[in-house]
């Protein structure tokens, strides 16, 4: 074993993740083979927590595999960010969906030379389609999407280079020696194309299992394969995309609401910052969306719940609209920016 990474604990207690030399060291290579990386030729801004699997081994390991420059920021500032990948002539960056959408409503961003950037990454949560397509057209860069997880050091799937138009939780193909599939959540059954289920993946990058937890090890790592939690389907062209959480999915009085969808439309709305939906319990349904949403400054005591319920099912089937609408100041969040679900169900 070379890390005891532990999972971000969004649906429950976090669990170490045993991950050995090898499965570190094949996700840095599959990435470096990808994308062509220079030895001693690349140079990366990480501003991500080191704690976490994706600043520790996506990024950090990789860059020293590399023998690559890298330049440490404690924190993410917009205008220390892009001062930084100007001044240091940046190769490479990673980021969270947040960021790229608080770079897409910069408004000087325009001002800085990014042009020495090949490689614009984001992963740990989908991005947004609205704030990948602002970035385009400010920057004319496309924006890699990778989809993982900690029990894979971490990354399985990417969008490629070239891809053009990136659709909505697109995340791509799998990396090199990597297979994934989709299965029913209950039988395990493969599905085809376009029907939803949870994501499965084997690869030499997944982890040996989770510390001193062998029953969730069990769970987990099935006939080889790893069952990673995550709703998603394949298209008939073969590229995968992501859903949901399967323990975050919306069971209305029989009918599957996933709270991305619901998410992605109140964020359109121009007083929503940011949302979080969970499922409330209902008499009638069982269950119901119930949203949290955080709303701009200038917007403050000028939108109501009941505006935010209209909108959602102007735009989505009635049942899928949220039933409530909680305004909040923050919504708590992991440090790798993934919605800690679980906090606002307790409370």
């Amino acid at each position: 074993m070379a890390f005891l990474c532990y999972t971000g604990g969004t649906t429950g207690t976090p669990k170490g993740v045993m991950l050995t030399h090898y499965n570190c060291v094949v996700n840095n290579t599959q990435k470096i083979m990808t994308w062509k990386l220079k030895e001693a030729g690349e140079t990366l801004l990480i501003y991500l927590p080191l704690s976490h699997i994706y600043g520790l081994n996506w990024c950090l390991n990789t860059v020293i595999a590399l023998a690559a420059k890298i330049v440490i920021q404690e924190r993410f500032s917009i205008r220390e960010t892009l001062e930084a990948i100007e001044k240091h002539r940046m190769t490479i960056f990673y980021c969270v969906p947040p960021v790229y959408s608080a770079l897409s409503r910069y408004p000087e961003i325009k001002r800085y030379d990014l042009s020495s950037v090949r490689i614009w990454m984001s992963a740990a949560a989908p991005s947004l389609p609205e704030a990948r397509r602002q970035f385009k057209m400010l920057t004319g860069i496309d924006v890699i999407e990778c989809w993982g997880l900690t029990e894979a050091a971490p990354c399985l799937t990417f969008t490629p280079l070239g891809i053009g138009e990136v659709k909505p939780n697109l995340i791509g193909i799998p990396t090199i020696d990597t297979e994934v599939a989709v299965v029913d959540v209950e039988s395990g059954k493969r599905l085809g194309p376009n029907e939803v289920g949870e994501l499965i993946a084997r690869g030499p990058q997944v982890m040996k299992g989770y510390w001193n937890r062998p029953e969730e090890t069990r769970e987990a790592l099935r006939d080889g394969w790893l069952r990673t939690g995550d709703l998603g389907f394949m298209s008939e062209d073969g590229l995968f995309y992501f859903v949901d959480r399967v323990k975050d999915l919306i069971n209305v009085g029989g009918f599957k609401v996933w709270p991305a969808e619901v998410e992605n439309i109140l964020l359109t709305h121009p007083a929503v910052v940011d949302v979080a939906v969970i499922a409330e319990r209902d008499d009638y349904y069982g269950e119901v969306p119930k949203a949290f949403v955080v709303i701009r400054d200038e917007y403050r005591g000028r939108v109501s719940e009941e505006e935010l319920i209209a909108y959602c099912r102007e735009r989505l089937a009635s049942f899928k609209a949220p039933k409530h609408v909680v305004f909040v100041d923050t919504i708590p969040k992991t440090p790798s920016e993934k919605t800690l679900r679980r906090l606002l169900r307790s409370g």
